[in-house]
């Protein structure tokens, strides 16, 4: 028996039809509960429907608050901002030597303008617009009241006045990635399913994702929930969403996936499913290709991450003499351990996410690297037994690249202990967070805390600007010991 198909709402060139029965329709006491949560969820957006508010620019102050100046004066602020951030670290270290009976960060200061190291000026970014590789597009209730809205959240949560914009103004995001939205929008306004709620669980369509290369490979995971759905639900819901790019919009994408998970927001590779297309995205930088796959990590300004590895490089290998053992910390995909294989004797890279170490031994063998090896598992675990096996005069050059949690206590104190490691470059997309607090312990004179051995010491800061339109910028320094 023949698979039975249903109309949609909307109507149009793209119109399609779907196989998606409204079965729930039929159940009254879960439909009315359905209906009653549909209903709280748009009492949150009940307050923002102003029509004096423009949206555009809501949404343009949200994702890109610099909009308005030059990008010049917006490096300017991000120095500023970067000064203050080691003004505050300088006066922490001032003091805590100070207690010990030690002068040392305090004499520095006079040759550094009044900071521990020195502070190069921000290396622009080569794209100052449209940047990023990958967007996280969700859905909600748009400024008309289409709660099937593409876009990005503006708004107070708290105060019920959010509202769900297309992000066609967004300085930040591709037109690619305009584009494939909206698409998608058109999509889910064609289908019978309500919108997915964090908040109660329930509902079925998700966000999207897009991720693209410089040359223009295409790649969006749509999000949906399971959640009540037989099987015969859900393989028709997977077989519209696929005719929909593949018959009716062919040259879309190169590869769709459907990511099935009750979650908003989830990095299990069990939850995706690819729908039709290439199974991963390939990226070049300078003359290494690395595979990404749909749920790893990647630095979302591809020409940036050039320049900003480049500059990791640079502080990493500067004036050595002997042959350098890398420890690639956080490697993810093992793109600054490769980056930098070609001037050290041997990369060893750490990564908890079992996909992301797997890209990176892919990534190895792709470029014909080897001299690089990686290993699945915590840092704090998986970096004493590493530090323990070190050869007698080794020189050991670390990086460490973690998340905005910063790094475990063990990972410092590891660190700390290991005198083998003779470098440490610490980068950090939030130095004023979590990060600042390592930056003390790092240096805390011994016996402070969880300080045993040998103080780091910062020799140089270089902020390298990954997000222009925004406030944020990552921070690469270099400490050395005393």
């Amino acid at each position: 028996m023949g698979m039975a198909s249903f109309p949609i709402v909307g109507r149009g060139r793209r119109a399609v039809k779907t196989s998606f029965p409204l079965i729930l329709s039929r159940q009254p006491a879960d439909a009315r509960t359905r209906l009653r949560k549909q209903s709280d969820v748009y009492r949150c957006f009940s307050n923002s429907h102003d029509g004096n508010v423009d949206y555009q620019i809501q949404m343009r102050n949200a994702t890109s608050p610099l909009w308005r100046i030059s990008y010049k004066m917006q490096l300017a602020i991000k120095y500023l901002h970067m000064k203050s951030v080691l003004q505050k670290l300088t006066n922490t270290l001032i003091e805590l030597e100070a207690i010990n009976g030690s002068l040392h960060t305090f004499v520095k200061t006079d040759l550094l303008n009044g900071l521990c190291c020195h502070l190069s000026q921000v290396i622009p970014s080569p794209q100052e617009e449209g940047y990023r590789n990958k967007s996280d597009l969700s859905v909600g209730v748009g400024e008309d009241g289409n709660i099937k809205t593409v876009g990005m959240f503006v708004g107070n949560w708290k105060r019920k006045n959010v509202v769900c914009v297309p992000a066609d103004t967004c300085l930040n995001i591709s037109h690619r990635h305009i584009y494939i939205g909206k698409l998608y929008q058109e999509f889910i306004r064609q289908c019978s399913l309500d919108v997915m709620r964090d908040f109660y669980g329930d509902g079925h369509l998700g966000g999207c994702a897009v991720r693209t290369n410089v040359a223009g490979n295409t790649m969006a995971i749509a999000q949906l929930n399971p959640k009540g759905l037989n099987t015969f639900q859900l393989n028709a819901y997977k077989e519209d969403l696929k005719n929909f790019f593949l018959k009716f919009n062919p040259g879309s994408l190169s590869s769709l996936y459907l990511q099935c998970s009750s979650k908003t927001k989830t990095y299990d590779d069990d939850s995706i499913e690819l729908l039709f297309g290439e199974q991963y995205i390939h990226e070049k930088l300078h003359d290494l290709t690395f595979r990404i796959s749909p749920l790893a990590f990647f630095q979302p300004n591809t020409k940036c991450a050039e320049v900003l590895y480049s500059t990791i490089q640079e502080l990493a290998i500067a004036n050595s003499e002997k042959e350098i053992l890398l420890l690639d910390l956080y490697c993810g995909t093992g793109t600054i351990g490769l980056y930098l294989s070609k001037s050290v004797q041997k990369v060893i890279g750490i990564e908890i996410v079992p996909q992301a170490v797997q890209d990176a031994i892919v990534n190895s063998s792709i470029n014909g690297i080897t001299n690089a090896e990686f290993l699945c598992g915590s840092v704090e675990k998986v970096l004493p037994q590493i530090l323990a096996s070190l050869q007698p005069n080794q020189q050991v050059v670390a990086v460490v690249d973690p998340s905005r949690n910063g790094l475990h206590a063990n990972v410092v104190k590891s660190l700390r202990n290991c005198e083998s490691v003779s470098k440490l470059i610490y980068v950090s997309c939030k130095p004023d967070g979590n990060s600042f607090k390592d930056f003390i312990k790092l240096c805390q004179p011994e016996g402070e805390g969880t300080a045993s051995r040998k103080a780091w010491y910062p020799i140089n800061a270089v902020p390298v600007d990954m997000f222009p339109q925004t406030l944020h910028c990552e921070l690469v320094i270099e400490f050395k010991r005393k």
